[in-house]
């Protein structure tokens, strides 16, 4: 990659090829300077921009491009909803009340819940039902060519909202399965695949005649029924009301709703960090039968996101408490989500391992919050704000290293020195100055590391001190 510096003594090369322009550039006069400079950092964009690209195909580092791959894999921006229990109190001491499974029913903020597991609530009692957060839309679309991979697009999600789910019937009332890259779809069989691009955009895609799947003739009419979420986790609190969207009997409008528990947190689709890593891994962005050896996967796939989560097997677990016959054939589990309660997520849990391999006896551990003590002491010039420098420090150190990140929701993890020190020195333009210097210092854990230790870097755990520059290098900060 060229810079800036090379093309300006290109320029000092060239110039004495023109003996009027070359007595302004010996005079420096700003005049032409100033044009001689914005064309040489244009092109130092350029080179930039040219080396960037050539390297995309082995780093993915811009997020367009990560998008782009991540639309051509088949990974879908899934949202995933919350769901929770509602408790419900029955005013009327005469009549029952029944919430049906279908009902919609509204939180305090004005989220829309769908019942899905409904109740009768006698006269004068109490009881509970269980809602999933997400709204249901309807389109039809007609075939208007009968097309190979014919492709219906689905309307853009509203904001703050993401595709939770989608069903297809057509006029004849066959209903069409979703199968990811057509695997295993039999010729003329009902189904579809999701396909995105890099703009968000996603398209369902029907298949080919005499190949996969059913290749609409022109004319069919197909209805399409699409679910959007809010992800998660909830904003609420146990106690917090809820209504339903309509009233019909006077025992319906005295009754009251509140919530009681959170059941799944839900989430939010993979951001582009995450995606990055993600396609990079056929085994994971496939979702073929290898991945059922890798049951964190499993579970962060089923049920969304973790506040923390680490699964362990028997090797992992001798490692660190000794060996037991009582360790034979299981999985070991810390995990928490946000406003799920332990119970509730340890069995959703154990169900799904069992439906993966049933051969493994899950056995939970309590996850243990444990501070990495991270130390930066930097030099910097006296021109900056010392304050501000330690302010932008900080929140990069708790964005990428604090108990919400990437980092954080896995067990066992330790900070890299490197991967710390390139982080600063990228993104701090204090520390990139000349006399600038920084010295990273994590402190080495003084007991075993056990998986289920919730390691993060807390604000108390972080210390930040920045003070001026000194002589160094033969002259004087500035």
């Amino acid at each position: 990659m060229l810079l800036k510096s090379d093309f300006q003594a290109a320029i000092a090369n060239s110039i004495t090829n023109y003996p009027t322009a070359a007595q302004f550039y010996q005079a420096q006069d700003p005049r032409l300077l100033s044009q001689l400079d914005a064309i040489a950092t244009m092109f130092a964009m350029l080179s930039a921009e040219i080396d960037t690209a050539a390297m995309e195909p082995f780093t993915k580092s811009r997020d367009i491009t990560v998008l782009a791959d991540a639309s051509i894999k088949g990974v879908i921006p899934w949202g995933y909803s919350s769901r929770a229990q509602v408790s419900v109190v029955n005013a009327d001491t005469v009549n029952a009340l029944p919430i049906l499974t279908g009902r919609t029913i509204y939180d305090a903020v004005g989220n829309p819940y769908i019942v899905d597991t409904g109740a009768t609530i006698a006269a004068g009692g109490t009881g509970v039902i269980n809602v999933t957060q997400y709204s249901v839309v309807s389109f039809t679309n007609t075939c208007s060519a009968s097309v190979p991979f014919y492709q219906i697009a689905i309307p853009a999600m509203p904001a703050g909202q993401y595709l939770a789910g989608i069903s297809m019937v057509d006029a004849n009332g066959n209903t069409y399965a979703y199968a990811p890259d057509f695997v295993n779809v039999a010729v003329g069989a009902y189904s579809y695949h999701i396909e995105g691009d890099e703009t968000g955009a996603l398209n369902i895609t029907l298949g080919v005649s005499g190949v996969a799947g059913y290749q609409p003739v022109a004319g069919d009419v197909f209805t399409v029924t699409y679910q959007s979420t809010m992800g998660g986790p909830l904003a609420l609190t146990v106690g917090s009301p809820f209504a339903l969207q309509y009233t019909y009997t006077s025992t319906e409008r005295s009754a009251t709703f509140s919530l009681s528990s959170i059941l799944t947190a839900g989430s939010a689709p993979m951001d582009t960090a995450t995606l990055r890593s993600v396609c990079s891994f056929p085994s994971i962005y496939d979702t073929n039968a290898v991945y059922l050896g890798n049951f964190d996967f499993l579970l962060r796939r089923n049920l969304g996101a973790f506040q923390f989560l680490s699964v362990w097997n028997e090797a992992v677990e001798e490692s660190v408490r000794g060996a037991s016959v009582n360790n034979i054939n299981c999985l070991f589990i810390a995990a928490q989500q946000s406003g799920v309660t332990t119970a509730t997520l340890q069995s959703q849990i154990s169900a799904l391992i069992a439906a993966a391999d049933d051969s493994y006896t899950p056995i939970f551990k309590a996850v243990t919050p444990v501070f990495i003590p991270l130390t930066v002491a930097a030099q910097v010039s006296s021109s900056y704000d010392f304050s501000a420098v330690e302010s932008e420090i900080s929140q990069l150190i708790t964005k990428n290293y604090g108990p919400t990140s990437a980092f954080a929701q896995r067990g066992q993890s330790m900070p890299l020195y490197k991967d710390v020190w390139n982080l600063l020195y990228n993104n701090v333009p204090a520390l990139q100055a000349t006399y600038a210097d920084f010295q990273v210092t994590i402190a080495s854990p003084t007991a075993t590391l056990l998986p289920e230790q919730w390691r993060y870097v807390d604000l108390t755990s972080l210390t930040i001190t920045v003070t001026q520059a000194t002589f160094q290098n033969g002259g004087w900060a500035q």
